[in-house]
């Protein structure tokens, strides 16, 4: 995956021309999501997890060699050796070897029927047996280990996982955090062993017997180990390059090994004391080691260095939220600890200084994403926040402001064009600023209310957008509502019961057929221009005015059609069609009010408000559409039958 992702950031580059990039891999196929392999347990293909097709590879200019193992690096003629006896020379070398299954030092790890959890040739064959077996044993008890026992149990197998610590995930969880995620994997029906050793696997009556230290053995058609992982240095320790303390490549923040001219990567290297089994630091390196190499082939100075990475992990384990953010708990010195508990649930803050500097939970989290921005920032919190933590569960009250990159991906940025955030972070991560995410996506290019959102996730600033006629339209919309109000409370104009009442000279607008009319005439008039202005972001050739200032004039004709209609009317709706076409005209104005009420607010909006009323505005923008349809026919109707009737 590491190798990949480096391929990727080069493939970016116009630069990437100046290099021959050869790529040599011992796996007889492209590079795959090695942290989706389980999936493939539940009809998902190979090619399903592939991060790349071969083509992809051929269409960038770089040399795929797959099943082509390197067993030696001649360092001094610059050269590698393959399995077949090939000499490729190099000017720069790449080493992202992985790392390899730990395999523990007992008797009958060879024996048929056992197998390690590693490469999708381990999963291939581990899926095959168990669909002929029964029953299954699992040594070890972390991340993979767990996931080839769902993997397993899945498939029909009784599955018994084995864990020598005292606890599940023992490097990731606490000991409170490990007890819920225990309790959920035992209703799933998984047998749980912790505490245990396994001093040897022996066969026994065609089955494997697992000899436990100090317990009764267990009988199983297969065994999985899946007992850690270890940096595959082996080649690089054979070339005399340096090697951790604790195994690993070692590297400078340019990912540079003891050798100027051999380079580090990934899950194999060891940097600043630290080994990095996750995807995400492994990401990090290929986006700096791409930029330096680049830079060195167009003889500029190196920009970029590795410097350490979260190691939060958020994962969903056999339908399980499981999270570890911030500092190993074991490393932090700890100020405060802070504890939230119900069934199936767990979550516990370590803090320092009023920061949170570590957090693990099973379970669901609603804040998680935050909580973790909050860790890498180094955002202080008040007291009362840790006390309500404990208390239920969130350091944050509901409804308070969310960022918007912590949105969902789906979530609509901008409703003019029906731009989703996802797409706008495929744009970002490309490099695109503002302007160019606008153009190629659409989004700002009608209303522009959602530019200053644009703004905030291309990291562009958040303010300094002024919306063109958003007050104007805030301003009708609100006394649009307020007129409805109005009319409800009210209700229809009195009529007078003689000439002598003082409101009969008013009530001509109703009495007289030419006025009625004539007002009938004028409200169709101002329907039909604010139904011609809606249409402005249709139109490309009317240039006079944005169309956030058409948006507000269309608002103001809405309410102006409003006020006629109760000039037309008196609020006295009448019967059959007639009352139809005044309860569909007032809600169509209802409706219409709220959505410009919903567009006005959309751009001084953050958090989940703004996600919220990106969400609606869509809906009411249809709803409204939706109420106008009826309205010409109607009309229609009603124009004959005053007319002729």
């Amino acid at each position: 995956m590491a190798s990949y992702a480096f391929c990727a950031q080069l493939a970016k580059h116009p630069d990437l021309g100046r290099w021959q990039v050869t790529v040599c891999g011992g796996e007889p196929r492209v590079a795959y999501d090695r942290v989706r392999l389980s999936d493939t347990f539940t009809g998902k293909t190979p090619q399903d997890l592939e991060l790349a097709s071969e083509a992809w590879y051929a269409d960038h200019h770089i040399k795929l060699r797959t099943g082509t193992p390197i067993i030696h690096i001649d360092r001094e003629k610059q050269i590698v050796l393959t399995a077949s006896a090939e000499e490729i020379p190099y000017d720069q070398l790449i080493l992202a070897t992985g790392s390899n299954p730990w395999v523990p030092p007992i008797e009958g790890v060879d024996l048929p029927g056992v197998f390690v959890y590693r490469t999708m040739e381990d999963v291939e064959a581990i899926r095959a047996k168990g669909e002929s077996s029964q029953s299954a044993i699992v040594l070890g008890g972390g991340l993979l280990g767990l996931e080839a026992a769902r993997a397993l149990q899945g498939l029909g197998v009784e599955t018994h996982v084995l864990e020598r610590a005292s606890r599940l995930m023992a490097r990731q969880l606490d000991e409170l955090a490990a007890e819920v995620l225990l309790k959920e994997i035992e209703k799933l029906g998984i047998h749980v062993h912790l505490g245990v050793s396994t001093e040897a696997i022996r066969t026994c009556d065609q089955k494997l017997q697992i000899a436990l230290e100090g317990e009764e053995s267990l009988l199983a058609d297969m065994v999985v180990i899946s007992a850690g992982v270890r940096p595959n240095d082996q080649l690089a320790k054979e070339a005399g390059l340096e090697i951790g303390p604790r195994g690993g490549i070692a590297v400078d923040d340019l990912l540079r090994t003891s050798d100027p001219r051999i380079w580090g990567l990934g899950e194999c290297v060891w940097h600043r004391e630290t080994l990095y089994g996750l995807v995400g630091p492994c990401y990090r390196m290929a986006e700096v080691l791409a930029a330096n190499l680049l830079a060195m082939g167009t003889g500029t100075r190196f920009s970029e260095a590795f410097q350490g990475a979260s190691r939060a992990t958020t994962l969903k384990l056999m339908g399980i939220d499981v999270a570890t953010l911030g500092i190993p708990m074991e490393v932090s010195q700890g100020g405060g600890r802070y504890v939230y508990q119900e069934p199936g649930i767990c979550r516990t803050i370590i803090t320092e200084h009023d920061c949170v500097v570590s957090a693990v939970g099973v379970g669901p989290w609603p804040e998680r994403d935050r909580l973790s921005l909050a860790i890498e920032t180094g955002q202080v919190f008040v007291p009362n926040q840790f006390q309500h933590f404990e208390q239920e569960g969130l350091l944050w009250q509901p409804g308070t402001a969310v960022p918007v990159a912590e949105w969902p991906d789906e979530a609509t940025i901008c409703s003019c064009v029906g731009v989703s955030l996802c797409r706008i972070r495929e744009q970002v991560l490309n490099g695109a600023n503002l302007e160019k995410v606008s153009q190629t996506t659409g989004a700002g290019t009608v209303c522009g209310s959602c530019r200053p959102l644009l703004a905030e996730l291309t990291g562009e600033g958040t303010g300094g957008f002024k919306i063109p006629g958003r007050k104007t339209l805030l301003v009708v919309s609100v006394l649009s509502f307020a007129l409805l109000i109005a009319a409800v409370v009210v209700g229809p104009w009195p009529m007078s019961q003689s000439i002598l009442d003082h409101r009969f000279t008013f009530e001509a607008l109703w009495r007289d057929p030419l006025l009625r009319k004539i007002t009938g005439g004028t409200v169709v008039g101002l329907a039909v221009i604010g139904l011609a202005l809606s249409l402005r972001k249709r139109w490309g050739w009317l240039q006079f005015g944005t169309h956030g200032f058409w948006r507000g004039v269309h608002g103001f004709f809405g309410l102006a059609t409003l006020i006629g209609f109760y000039f037309h009317t008196g609020l006295s709706l009448g019967h059959n069609l007639t009352l139809i076409l005044g309860v569909i005209f007032l809600a169509l104005n209802l409706v219409g009010a709220a959505t410009g009420a919903v567009a006005a607010m959309e751009p001084v909006s953050t958090g989940r408000a703004g996600l919220t009323l990106r969400q609606w505005r869509p809906i009411l923008t249809w709803l409204h559409i939706g109420l106008f349809v009826p309205l010409p026919l109607l009309v229609l109707f009603h124009a004959i039958s005053v007319f002729y009737y």
